[in-house]
């Protein structure tokens, strides 16, 4: 397995570099590639060899890589490691520019599981894909789009205008968690296509008229080793759905795939079921974390 010393900081790039699954997706197609990976269009007529290494990507959002075995399924089997490139965010409404007191703020919804509280007073950024009329062929195209600046912030009601705060808080996801982007002169108006076309152009691309957007908030603080020895990993998107770009470019040799809940779910898995399996040397453990119905429980 590779070092930590190693591992840590590519893994840490990588989260920087990923606020999105379709960014996600881009940077373990450019990892992959790296390694060997050829791309295979979804539409086309594969031609596989044995020992080639290959990947797809869907919706640019979601990759499927593999290696082709040189020996017989039947005797070799195979090993699936899955995993997904999106975590709980705040999304970007469809037509979200609102206007409130001569202030510029956008609507959002709540994506996946959220936690609410740790969005507010954050330095908020954007980004995700959005999709443009190219200004000569007219053709529709995907860009992926990212501000890397703070933009935005949900902030909280000063404590003097909420006593009550610290003891019996609710967050309306309706009305209580929509960023403010910036306060407006005169009779202008907030325009996010604008912001975006703008945005693409300063980074070289160009944009056309921009039609459509996926987009999604993220905190803008990068991730980061902490503690004494720098044993932890702080970063605001779940470490163990991209744990699997090192199995994918073959760092790392995973035995055994777990599916935990969280991570204290995942801590009692590998305490009680996994130390206590023969030739543990051998065993190495990746944790896919998913949000599951309770159906009498996980044979875990």
């Amino acid at each position: 397995m590779t070092h930590a010393s190693e591992f840590n900081p590519g893994l840490l790039d990588f989260l920087a570099r990923s606020p999105t699954p379709f960014h996600a997706t881009a940077n373990l197609a450019t990892l992959l590639a790296a390694a060997g990976f050829e791309p295979l269009a979804e539409t086309a007529d594969w031609a596989l060899k044995p020992g080639g290494r290959y990947y797809s990507i869907r919706n640019d959002s979601s990759l499927i890589a593999f290696v082709m075995g040189t020996e017989a399924l039947s005797r070799h089997g195979i090993r699936m490691l899955g995993a997904h490139t999106d975590s709980p965010c705040l999304m970007v409404r469809p037509n979200p520019e609102k206007t409130r007191r001569g202030y510029f703020q956008l609507g959002v919804e709540v994506y996946g599981g959220a936690l609410l509280n740790p969005w507010f007073d954050r330095d908020l950024s954007l980004a995700g894909r959005v999709v443009v009329r190219d200004s000569a062929s007219g053709r529709l195209r995907s860009r992926l789009v990212d501000f890397r600046r703070p933009l935005a912030v949900i902030p909280s009601l000063a404590i003097h205008l909420d006593r009550e705060v610290n003891r019996n808080r609710s967050i309306n996801a309706e009305t209580d968690i929509q960023p403010l982007l910036g306060q407006l002169v005169g009779e202008s108006t907030g325009d996010l296509r604008l912001m975006l076309a703008e945005e693409l152009a300063a980074n070289g691309a160009a944009a056309g008229e921009v039609l459509d957007f996926e987009l999604c908030l993220y905190d803008t603080q990068a991730p980061t080793q902490i503690g004494l020895s720098g044993e932890f990993i702080a970063a605001a998107r779940e470490v163990p759905e991209v744990i699997g770009i090192e199995t994918f470019l073959g760092r790392v040799d995973v035995r055994l795939n777990v599916i935990a809940r969280d991570m204290g779910h995942w801590t009692g898995i590998y305490r009680d079921r996994i130390l206590v399996l023969p030739h543990i040397a051998e065993v190495e453990a990746l944790m896919l974390v998913a949000t599951i119905k309770d159906t009498g429980g996980l044979p875990l």
